[in-house]
């Protein structure tokens, strides 16, 4: 399961991805990201934002292989393991 949210006319933010372990071997995680992005891009995004926590290495490395990189935080976190993602579409 995947969604997006709108931030603004050009931003939208990656909500709530979460595959069940059992499918996480068919690379299911990187489909939906590819799909979401796509959506997201056809909808006239052109950034998309996303936030995830440190412990979740394996999303982290999805994110970075598909080409997010790191930006700044962009809402106040009271957690200090948040790390936030940005993504030119």
């Amino acid at each position: 399961m995947v969604a997006y949210h709108r931030h603004s006319k050009s931003r939208c933010e990656m909500k709530r991805l979460y595959v069940k372990p059992k499918y996480r071997e068919n690379k299911l995680g990187k489909k939906l990201v590819l799909e979401i992005l796509g959506h997201a891009k056809k909808a006239g995004y052109k950034e998309m934002v996303l936030d995830t926590i440190i412990p979740l290495q394996s999303a982290i490395h999805l994110y970075k292989k598909v080409g997010f990189v790191e930006r700044e935080a962009y809402y106040h976190n009271p957690m200090d393991d948040v790390l936030y993602f940005k993504k030119i579409l």
